[in-house]
């Protein structure tokens, strides 16, 4: 499980950077998708944790459930 954890947490970095840095060449570029971009980002900079968190939940608890139908 530990590995997971960290390739959760790597894959959020990298798709986090990438939104960012998507955003910065944009205002550089002087983009008219500046903004939305931004607002985008900001967005996903709560989301993405937030799947990542959900999804380890579902995951532990399904496990739980599951290991439970087995033992009885």
């Amino acid at each position: 499980m530990e590995k997971g954890k960290r390739i959760a947490a790597l894959i959020a970095v990298f798709l986090l950077i990438g939104l960012f840095a998507a955003t910065l060449v944009c205002a550089m570029l002087g983009s008219s998708y500046t903004f939305d971009l931004l607002m985008i980002s900001i967005a996903l900079c709560a989301i993405i944790p937030t799947a990542i968190w959900v999804y380890r939940w579902m995951f532990k608890v399904m496990k739980k459930h599951r290991d439970d139908n087995l033992g009885k």
